[in-house]
């Protein structure tokens, strides 16, 4: 009996990590985005995400005939479609939507009439999408502004991204190191750390460059990440800092397997793109900001055409993603989304780790498999709500 009480919690464990494997939505979502549907990303994006309708082309055609700095207004009926208003919104960026403006898109039969005395900008069905009023012409270059991004993801610049966190995380621990006498960390915590610290390092950059107002380059935090590699690479070297414990023990085989899932998010996000509510009209719409003017203007913050995108909202998130784009010309949401496989494996491998160490091998692993498995959709959705359930978790 003494045995078996023993082994009960382990046993509990056991059934609760075979429940959550049996019911999470993890093996649907990665067999549909490991599938061979002969869609490209982009495409994916539209039909997923868009529900077939191609914003992007209403976004160049509006800048192939409006001066960038113009802004539309819609109509009524417009309006009352949420979806269309938002996804609009995001694609049309930084161009801004706006009610009181001159220039206004508008739904309509397509006849003689109205395609004589307005601009068709997009055909949608028997419809037509028309801009109306006194249009501001694009005098500047019959060019797209914003040319459609690349939607290739970059080996070279994810690496570059992940060594700058790493960089910032070094810097940041290396100060407290100093300042508060911390012992050398174990290696197992390690990456999960210092990529954490270098997400805090990116918010509180682009918390003072919004505070004071201060645009700069998305590239900012890239060198300054770079610096702070190379100066804790410099110090170790020189014996000036020290050196984590370098001394642990190989992972259990249950680890491997953890990691092992890990690995296919992350080629999950890589391949498939952000399609639920929030990811795109909260966080990444965010985020876009964010890389547009290396801050969050307050002129959106404010405007009163866009408050469903909560602007108001903790920066962490939308600036962390934003970072990962900071190589790319315009804003690229498949290297923003790598940022959610990078955050998810430094929280998850702090919570696997502590929580196995205080609460036990196998209840620990239940508890982390469990709580990512439990957030899975939503996490890989955009949403940030399991990332702060794993920081709570981590903090316990």
């Amino acid at each position: 009996m003494r045995r078996f009480l023993a082994r009960l919690p382990a046993i509990l464990a056991g059934l609760f990590i075979l429940h959550m494997v049996a019911t999470t939505a993890f093996w649907s979502e990665t067999l549909r985005a490991l599938s061979n549907d002969q869609l490209s990303y982009s495409e994916r994006r539209a039909q997923y995400g868009f529900h077939g309708m191609i914003f992007d082309g209403i976004r160049l055609r509006l800048n192939e005939v409006l001066a960038p700095e113009a802004r539309i207004a819609l109509a009524p009926q417009i309006l009352k479609d949420e979806f269309f208003v938002q996804r609009l919104t995001e694609s049309v960026y930084p161009r801004l939507i706006d009610h009181t403006a001159r220039n206004g898109l508008d739904l309509a039969p397509i006849t003689p009439q109205n395609t004589s005395t307005d601009t068709l900008i997009q055909q949608l069905g028997q419809n037509g999408l028309f801009l109306r009023g006194p249009i501001v012409r694009n005098t500047h270059s019959t060019a797209d502004p914003l040319p459609e991004p690349d939607w290739d993801w970059s080996a070279v610049n994810f690496f570059a991204s992940l060594l700058a966190v790493l960089g910032l995380g070094a810097m940041l621990w290396t100060g407290l190191s100093a300042l508060c006498g911390l012992a050398p960390l174990n290696l197992k915590l390690l990456p999960g750390t210092l990529t954490l610290l270098g997400a805090l390092s990116i918010t509180c950059v682009t918390n003072i460059l919004t505070y004071l107002q201060l645009s700069v380059p998305p590239q900012l935090s890239i060198g300054l990440g770079f610096i702070g590699a190379l100066t804790v690479s410099a110090g170790m070297i020189s014996g000036k800092l020290k050196l984590p414990n370098l001394r642990t023990t190989l992972p259990r085989w249950e680890s491997w397997i953890f990691g092992l899932v890990l690995f296919f998010i992350f080629v999950r996000i890589a391949k498939f793109p952000i399609t639920q509510w929030d990811g795109r009209s909260i966080w990444f719409f965010n985020a876009r900001r964010i890389f547009t003017h290396g801050m969050f203007l307050k002129s959106d913050i404010t405007h009163p055409d866009s408050l469903w995108s909560h602007p108001d909202y903790p920066l962490l998130y939308p600036a962390w993603v934003a970072f990962f784009s900071s190589f790319n010309a315009q804003f690229s949401e498949r290297m923003a989304s790598l940022g959610i496989p990078v955050l998810l494996t430094s929280t998850l491998s702090l919570l696997w780790y502590l929580a196995r160490r205080r609460v036990g091998r196998w209840p620990g692993a239940a508890l982390a498999a469990g709580a990512y498995l439990a957030v899975d959709h939503a996490t890989t959705g955009g949403y940030v709500d399991g990332f702060l359930m794993f920081f709570l978790l981590i903090e316990f």
